[in-house]
């Protein structure tokens, strides 16, 4: 089993599965979004499985982020109606 360590999300690892609230794989980041010169996260693109697209995840859904994976409180169903970022 892998070791999962916190990070910051400036750490956060290239295209990471992002994890629904039951620890399902809804996709992988395709990027983060903040602003690292001011230490301003606002959340991920996250790719979603299929051919859902890319969605924001914003950082308020977002519980934690480890070498392994990027934890959220989403629901199986509600990556899908998340808006594109922006």
């Amino acid at each position: 089993m892998t070791d999962e360590e916190k990070v910051a999300w400036t750490a956060t690892p290239e295209r990471a599965p992002v994890l629904d609230s039951a620890g399902n794989k809804i996709g992988h980041v395709d990027s983060v979004l903040g602003d690292e010169d001011k230490d301003i996260f606002h959340g991920m693109a996250v790719n979603l499985k299929g051919l859902a697209g890319v969605v924001e995840v914003p950082e308020n859904r977002i519980t934690s982020i480890t070498t392994v994976a990027v934890h959220t409180d989403l629901a199986d169903d509600e990556a899908s109606s998340l808006e594109p970022p922006s």
